[in-house]
């Protein structure tokens, strides 16, 4: 007998509203990136970084990666340099973060930077977390969605592995089931 995991959603439209939905009461939605999953929340709310920092059990001096979905979004935020614009048009969208001065009157949580006056920001490439961030007026604050010091996932079931039920929405590009006995 085969059983899907119930917090596990295929992308689509509907739960692609769904995600955005939660992400905007604060909650947290597991993501696929072109990296490794993550848990993602919204970047300005200090519940959302509260909830990051204690599903992982990070410790609280050890910054988040802000994402955004383009140059554009990072300007209320961030100190813009002549380097970075350089960086962004070479290697953006993709893997790689950049840590940048962040500006004065920035609503980007402080804890979310532990209290550093610098962002790690990045410019995701995947098609599913890159459709939230057009849709969202917040950048996402998004680590590797697993507990502090374990291996960064890189499937869905993994992050069910780690977590089970304690954040509602895991986003998959593929459909994933699983025997019961795996549960």
């Amino acid at each position: 007998m085969k059983n899907s995991y119930s917090n596990i959603l295929s992308f689509n439209k509907k739960n692609l509203k769904k995600s955005i939905d939660s992400l905007n009461n604060g909650n947290i939605v597991g993501l696929p990136t072109e990296t490794v999953y993550g848990l993602g929340g919204n970047a300005y709310s200090k519940n959302s970084i509260k909830k990051i920092y204690e599903l992982k059990g990070r410790p609280k001096s050890n910054p988040l990666i802000v994402h955004y979905h383009s140059f554009q979004d990072v300007f209320n935020d961030i100190v813009v340099n002549e380097d970075f614009k350089k960086l962004y048009k070479k290697f953006c969208p993709g893997p790689i973060t950049f840590i940048l001065k962040k500006k004065k009157g920035s609503k980007i949580n402080p804890l979310a930077c532990a209290n550093l006056d610098t962002v790690a920001v990045r410019f995701p490439k995947h098609r599913v977390v890159r459709s939230i961030l057009k849709k969202i007026k917040f950048p996402l604050a998004m680590p590797s969605a697993n507990k502090s010091t374990n291996v960064s996932p890189v499937k869905a079931e993994h992050v069910y592995d780690e977590f089970k039920k304690k954040f509602k929405l895991l986003l998959m590009v593929e459909k994933v089931k699983l025997e019961l006995s795996q549960l």
